[in-house]
């Protein structure tokens, strides 16, 4: 049975929470703890109407935290015309929290309970497809997004090593 978790929409007055949060220490994961702990995720909400929600346990620890917006891409590939998808811009677990809890299932951890929620709150955006970017050496994160449905795009990484990945939101997973 995957973990409870308790959804919490992130705030600027609410912000303050997340100054501890530690992704780890490889180069993309230190890029997310950046983003979380600084002012950028408060620009991305004001600027680019990006939702952000943090995470937390029953024991009322900090697991992570999850993003969706809204963007384009040129879809199927890179020469088609741009359609608007919604996008998980941000998304990371507390490395606490890495591959908790142990000796389970991938549906039983919390970063799939993450996952979901942000796949079930995408549905509700009427848009058909949920993009995101994962990084070339992130391999849990391709392991669970290729476990969710999320399918690789055509094209070269780009200059951060990072490529696209999409999900179907016409179809359950």
């Amino acid at each position: 049975m995957p973990p409870a978790i308790r959804a919490v929409v992130l705030t600027p007055k609410n912000h303050s929470e997340v100054e501890h949060f530690h992704c780890g220490d490889a180069p993309y994961q230190v890029e997310l703890t950046e983003w979380i702990t600084g002012t950028e995720c408060l620009n991305d909400m004001r600027d680019r109407n990006t939702q952000a929600w943090l995470f937390y346990a029953e024991s009322g620890g900090l697991v992570g935290f999850g993003s969706l917006g809204t963007t384009e891409w040129c879809l199927p590939n890179p020469n088609s015309p741009k359609k608007q998808i919604c996008i998980v811009p941000m998304f990371a677990l507390d490395s606490a929290f890495h591959g908790k809890p142990e000796g389970c299932n991938k549906v039983d951890r919390y970063s799939w309970s993450v996952l979901s929620f942000l796949v079930s709150r995408a549905r509700q955006s009427g848009l058909e497809l949920l993009g995101l970017f994962v990084h070339k050496d992130n391999a849990a994160a391709k392991s669970l997004y290729d476990f969710g449905g999320f399918k690789p795009l055509s094209g070269k990484p780009n200059k951060w090593g990072n490529s696209r990945m999409v999900l179907d939101l016409t179809v359950d997973i």
